[in-house]
């Protein structure tokens, strides 16, 4: 049955990650009513989730929305969503944006930014540059809109439009026409500091992109090579639980009594059945 597929992905989570059962029931009920995801995509995915929430010391609530939001808006499915989640984490470790908050600014301009005929990679290595500079994407996303919209028009693709506005902020000739360049393209708010760090060498869309799409770095990667000890217990205690049966049954049941798995929102593993398997294993 398809509660009885979703425990199995509930005992696999668990014993792989460091994390509780309460926050595994929440990643994989998410996921499972967000995304329609069951088996191997839903397990691996929801590992993705709970890690980048555990290494970034983000709300995994939060992550969830904003990142199956994101990936909802550019129609991405099976592998390549583990693909553009490693993406969002390498640009939100280049940029120095939160996972969260970048996750969200996709989500939130994805429909714009497709329209102007941009990728997700590509969208969210523009929206990362632009954190990295400062720039608050809200604001400067009207004017941004405004001059790839003429670009198209003048039969610029988007991608190639943002690498020249690059190399024309890069070449100017000095800080006032750089300013003008990039006030022109994003505002008056978010231009001047954006065009600083471009001149500066510190800001390369081009570079950017190319990190972020063929980086090594990975969310599980980086969740094995940051576990502590005390985070390999919790790996150890969850692999144990899932193995003495009728307690991981019980637990599971504890998750989804009531719920509906498919159809009605997750629930918190109830704190008398966390007191209890914490209290079988002393």
């Amino acid at each position: 049955s398809a509660l009885s597929a979703l425990e199995s992905d509930f005992k696999k989570v668990v014993s792989s990650v460091p994390t509780d059962f309460a926050s595994a029931g929440d990643a994989i009920g998410t996921l499972n009513q967000r995304l329609g995801l069951t088996g191997e995509p839903l397990r691996k995915l929801s590992e993705q989730f709970l890690e980048v929430s555990r290494i970034t010391g983000t709300d995994l609530a939060t992550n969830l929305k904003s990142g199956t939001d994101a990936l909802t808006n550019f129609g991405i499915q099976g592998k390549d969503q583990r693909t553009a989640m490693d993406q969002l984490f390498r640009a939100s470790q280049q940029s120095g944006m939160g996972f969260d908050a970048l996750a969200a600014a996709v989500a939130a301009n994805g429909t714009v930014l497709r329209a102007s005929g941009l990728n997700f990679a590509e969208s969210t290595a523009l929206i990362a540059s632009m954190g990295k500079a400062g720039v608050d994407v809200s604001e400067a996303m009207p004017s941004l809109s405004k001059a790839l919209g003429l670009a198209a028009d003048a039969g610029v693709s988007a991608k190639d439009y943002l690498g020249q506005l690059f190399d024309r902020i890069k070449g100017a000739a000095d800080p006032i026409e750089a300013a003008g360049i990039a006030t022109e393209a994003l505002g008056k708010k978010a231009g001047p500091k954006f065009a600083q760090l471009i001149q500066e060498g510190k800001l390369s869309y081009d570079d950017f992109l190319g990190k972020m799409v063929s980086g090594s770095e990975t969310i599980r990667g980086a969740g094995k090579d940051t576990m502590d000890f005390g985070e390999q217990w919790t790996v150890l205690k969850n692999n144990v639980l899932t193995k003495v049966e009728p307690i991981a049954t019980k637990l599971f049941d504890a998750i989804g009594k009531g719920m509906a798995w498919i159809n009605a929102p997750p629930l918190r593993l109830p704190a008398r059945a966390c007191a209890e398997c914490d209290a079988r294993l002393r």
